[in-house]
C-alpha cells in the first residue's frame, strides 16, 4: 500500500514499519504499531505449532556434519 509521505511523518513510520488497519464508522484509521510487537519471541510465540515440527528430510540433515567452509 502507498502511504503519503505526510502520512509517514505524522505516524513516525517509515517505510518497512508495521502498522494496523482497521475500519471505524466508515473511515479507515491507520496506526503504527509499537516496535516491541515484532520481536523474535512474539513471532515465536504466535506462530502455528505445527510449523515446528522437523520432517524426514530436516532430519536426515540436521545431525550432519560441516562437509566445506560453512562454519
Amino acid at each position: 500500500m502507498t502511504v503519503p509521505k505526510p502520512v509517514l511523518q505524522y505516524l513516525r513510520a517509515k517505510i518497512g514499519s508495521t502498522v494496523s488497519i482497521e475500519m471505524i464508522d466508515g473511515a479507515m484509521v491507520c496506526r503504527k504499531t509499537s516496535d516491541d510487537s515484532m520481536t523474535l519471541e512474539s513471532l515465536i510465540a504466535t506462530s502455528p505449532q505445527e510449523h515446528f515440527i522437523m520432517s524426514d528430510e530436516d532430519n536426515e540433515w540436521f545431525g550432519l556434519e560441516p562437509v566445506g567452509a560453512e562454519i
